[in-house]
């Protein structure tokens, strides 16, 4: 297990090894060594966009990419119930999208 965390509505959000390290890290490379913020993403997300069981949780990475500065990390996370859910990938984006917004980190 690489994690399991709570994100801020209360589920369990866990990422096992074998999904880093067979396909995020595999798919994405960018991401390697990224775990920690992989983590925070989940933990203390910017936004969280629903998609039926699917949510997706975008942060600011602070990480940039050839002509591309302070990407996303976008983590998919597939709900297992109304409490738990997996990370199914992750890589980077240079923008948020989704259908319909579950959740906005509010201002402070």
């Amino acid at each position: 297990m690489i994690f399991e965390v709570m994100d801020p509505l209360g589920r369990r959000i866990r990422l096992i090894r074998e999904r880093w390290e067979n396909h995020i890290v595999d798919e994405h490379p960018e991401l390697e060594g990224q775990e920690e913020k992989l983590k925070e993403t989940v933990e203390n997300p910017d936004f969280i966009y629903k998609e039926d069981d699917v949510r997706i949780y975008y942060r600011i990475s602070e990480i940039s990419l050839k002509r591309y500065h302070d990407l996303y990390i976008r983590a998919v996370i597939r709900l297992e119930s109304e409490h738990r859910g997996r990370v199914v990938t992750a890589h980077l984006r240079d923008k948020p999208t989704g259908r319909e917004i579950e959740w906005i980190r509010p201002r402070r």
